[in-house]
């Protein structure tokens, strides 16, 4: 499909109120109903198309992560606070790359794809203030990491997050498991 096409459809959809339309200053998304997204998850098992359809999603996530990670990185300086306000397009962003991440998840053949999800989300979580999650993805990463040094790193960070966010038992926890990782290592 063109362009043109792809949009048409859209609008279509949407006009028959199978899409939702969510604005957006700089870009319009659109949004699947739960009973619809559900239905069409069905009809992709069916057609034994679901995985397919995962993986492309899953690469678009991964590019996401990338520019969304680095348009963080870029918007803060070293005296910044990091802001909690997410605009639409991160939020949205955000939710894709936790729906794919879910996925990878289970996908066996998807572990490295997951840690690095994992560690995106981490990542631009913390860059928008959001610790307690950020903490909790950079945990995901050391559950999802190749090896014990590269767990060690992100229990690590997870440490460092709970740190941050003043919660010292955490810390020590994460700081404990890091060093049993890397005395593994």
């Amino acid at each position: 499909l063109d362009l043109v096409d792809v949009a048409e459809t859209l609008a279509h959809l949407a006009d028959r109120s199978l899409l939702v339309v969510v604005a957006a200053a700089a870009i319009t998304r659109y949004r699947m109903l739960e009973t619809i997204r559900q239905y069409g998850v069905e009809r992709l098992d069916e057609l034994d198309e679901e995985n397919p359809i995962h993986d492309r999603h899953l690469r678009w996530c991964q590019a996401t992560a990338t520019t969304r990670v680095a348009e963080a990185a870029a918007t803060m300086d070293a005296t910044a606070e990091p802001t909690t306000a997410i605009d639409t397009g991160s939020r949205a962003s955000a939710d894709e790359l936790r729906a794919a991440l879910q996925w990878a998840m289970t996908a066996p053949n998807r572990r490295v794809e997951a840690h690095n999800l994992a560690v995106g989300l981490a990542q631009l979580t913390s860059a928008r203030g959001m610790t307690s999650e950020s903490q909790r993805r950079y945990e995901q990463a050391a559950d999802l990491a190749a090896d014990d040094v590269t767990a060690a790193r992100f229990l690590t960070l997870a440490a460092e997050v709970a740190l941050s966010r003043l919660a010292g038992d955490e810390a020590l926890r994460l700081f404990r498991a890091a060093a049993d990782a890397a005395g593994r290592a």
